[in-house]
Parts: C-alpha cells; structure tokens; sequence
C-alpha cells in the first residue's frame, strides 16, 4: 500500500515538474521574442541617432545647416534610412 502511494506520489512529481519546465519555456519564448523586438528597433533607430547627434553639433560648416532645405532633406534621410533597414529586416524574414 505504501509502495503504491510512494509510486503515485514520485508520478504526480514528475507530472509537476514537467509543467513547469513547459511553463518556464513558454516565459523564456515571450521572453525572447520581446528581445528580438527591442534590438530591431534600437537597429532600425541607431543610425538615425547617429544623424542626429552629427547634426546637432555647434559647427557653422557643417553640410546643409545654412541650406534653407537642409532641415527637409535631413528628415528624408533619416526615412530613406529607416526604410532600408526594414526593408532589409524583412527580405531577411527577421520582421513579420
């Protein structure tokens, strides 16, 4: 009698175990599919950062700075930029 409670009990173990290995990697799935996220849009934003932080610099000879669409053609590259990324990002099946 003993026995066989001791066998169902070492069953219900190994049960409730296997849950949450299975439990735990569902979380680290979400987890990582979260993570994928995250680094395509720091990648997607970096370079137009990197626009940015050039064109925010106190020079007076910098290009397109005095130009009167200077500020246009800045806004197009950072969207020229963007699309070449995601469209990169998505020939490579990394984007939905």
């Amino acid at each position: 009698m003993t026995r066989r409670a001791q066998d169902h009990v070492h069953q219900a173990h190994e049960m409730i175990e296997s849950l949450r290995e299975a439990y735990q990697a569902a979380i680290d799935n979400r987890a990582n599919d979260i993570m994928k996220l995250l680094t395509l849009l720091a990648t997607i934003l970096l370079p137009i950062t990197l626009l940015t932080s050039f064109f925010g610099m106190n020079f007076q000879e910098m290009p397109l700075i005095h130009t009167p669409f200077g500020i246009w053609i800045f806004y197009g590259l950072s969207v020229l930029i963007a699309i070449i990324v995601i469209a990169f990002f998505r020939k490579k099946k990394w984007l939905n």
